[in-house]
């Protein structure tokens, strides 16, 4: 086997470069990262509220989107089946609506550590959902994988 050796007077000729951007720390690609549909289970709603996730999972890093709507009959909203269990607990923010009407300021996410639950508070300062009409929550949360 020879090696070529490089100067900084070297001149490149030609190079071909691959299109398919390698992740070296676990070997997968990054730029074809397949998406997978999820269904959340949630509480905090009567009937079935309208849900919709999708999620991948690059090395130990989980990305997971979801919205979800339905009238609410209870004062906490939880997601009880995350897709990928989170190491820790890790904090997000999300767009909400209560009672019908959309929030000026962000929604609480949290994972719990060693688990696939999500909590999900109305303010980031633990204001309660109020326990009837419209509840919903839109967000894209990235958390370590456990």
């Amino acid at each position: 086997m020879s090696f070529n050796t490089f100067t900084a007077s070297t001149k490149i000729q030609s190079a071909k470069i691959n299109e398919n951007f390698t992740n070296i720390a676990n070997g997968t690609e990054v730029n074809n990262v397949v998406w997978t549909s999820w269904t959340p289970a949630t509480t905090g709603f009567s009937g079935s509220p309208s849900v919709s996730g999708v999620y991948t999972q690059i090395g130990k890093i989980a990305i997971v989107f979801f919205a979800i709507t339905g009238t609410s009959n209870l004062t906490t909203f939880t997601i009880t089946n995350l897709p990928i269990t989170a190491k820790r607990q890790q904090k997000f923010m999300g767009v909400a609506t209560d009672n019908g009407t959309v929030q000026n300021n962000p929604c609480y996410l949290y994972t719990t550590a060693s688990s696939a639950v999500l909590n999900l508070g109305k303010t980031l300062d633990g204001t309660a959902w109020t326990g009837s009409g419209t509840k919903a929550v839109e967000a894209t949360i990235v958390y370590e994988a456990l």
